[in-house]
């Protein structure tokens, strides 16, 4: 396992900005979570997490929604937008997957 790199970080804290407790909580978990694979697909990147798991406050976890949260984003690298989706499995981080308009440079 492995540590998400500052693209990932940056595009999970983007969807999960705002003041909801559900978000706050998942926002705080971002520190303690590993990588468990990537995959590129070629139309797509997906990075799953494992979320080690401590007393969370249910009530705020069940408002965490089952569709994907969705950030966008510029690469200069990378012509049109980058989109994120970031996906839950029982009302924790699941997986982040992006999808760009042109190829996403190796690195990222």
């Amino acid at each position: 396992m492995s540590n998400p790199n500052d693209l990932e970080i940056t595009a999970l804290r983007t969807a999960l900005a705002g003041g909801e407790a559900w978000k706050a909580q998942l926002r705080d978990r971002l520190p303690t979570m590993d990588v468990v694979r990537r995959e590129d697909t070629g139309a797509g990147r997906y990075t799953y997490f494992q979320v080690p798991l401590d007393e969370p406050d249910q009530r705020a976890l069940q408002e965490v929604p089952s569709n994907p949260l969705e950030a966008i984003a510029n690469h200069p690298e990378i012509s049109g937008d980058v989109f994120f989706l970031v996906w839950f499995e029982g009302g924790q981080l699941s997986c982040l997957e992006r999808a760009a308009g042109g190829p996403m440079p190796e690195d990222e």
